[in-house]
């Protein structure tokens, strides 16, 4: 399961402009068995400045991971840990913490346990969904019926939601936002294309380097 992403974000900053563009580059990797469990992981986020990367090996009801921070060949940081993996894990990133699929209703929730990593090293989280309502958003100038899913640091639904999914009754998020240093994006579902298994391994090779 490969994501990779290019985009500029608006970061707030320090200077001049109330805002800096900063390019950020998203690469993540994950690997299951026959039985759908997660084998291992990666994931690498460049900032231009500097690149964070994590690196994850499963043994038993474990995950080894590595978290390492540098620039090119110069690696400034790392630390490892072990982590328990929950049963009922998955495995997301920033931009996709719901992947979509199963029976939505209005009222349903559930937690999705996730891995975090900053200098102390790795630790296990949560984050909590629930489908709030029922809502017709404009997509690709038509209206569609979705089901809004919101997902939230708390269990609490006072608290404002990190991100928002826009979900077809097929499961598809349509439409997605979050909030990242108090601004907020909207990434769009625009198409699905079948691929080739020779196509599928080419866009590989086109963005990721082989590792071992």
């Amino acid at each position: 399961i490969r994501t990779w992403g290019d985009m500029n974000a608006r970061i707030l900053g320090t200077g001049r402009q109330a805002t800096d563009n900063v390019p950020i580059k998203l690469k993540s990797e994950s690997v299951v068995d026959a039985l759908y469990r997660l084998t291992r992981t990666w994931s690498e986020i460049d900032i231009g400045f500097g690149v964070a990367t994590i690196q994850g090996v499963r043994e038993g009801d474990m995950l080894n991971v590595k978290l390492s921070i540098g620039q090119g060949k110069n690696v400034f940081g790392a630390v490892s840990q072990r982590v328990e993996v929950p049963k009922e894990g998955m495995i997301g990133d920033l931009f996709q913490p719901f992947p979509g699929g199963g029976s939505l209703f209005v009222g349903k929730k559930w937690k999705i346990p996730t891995m975090t990593a900053d200098v102390t090293g790795a630790r296990l989280g949560w984050l909590y969904a629930s489908v709030t309502d029922r809502e017709e958003i404009l997509w690709r100038d038509e209206k569609v019926q979705t089901m809004r899913v919101e997902i939230r640091t708390e269990p609490t639904e006072e608290k404002r939601p990190t991100h928002i999914s826009w979900c077809r009754s097929d499961g598809v998020a349509v439409k997605q936002q979050f909030t990242f240093q108090s601004l907020v994006y909207d990434i769009v579902f625009l198409s699905r294309e079948a691929q080739t298994r020779g196509q599928s391994i080419r866009w590989g090779l086109d963005r990721f380097e082989s590792r071992k």
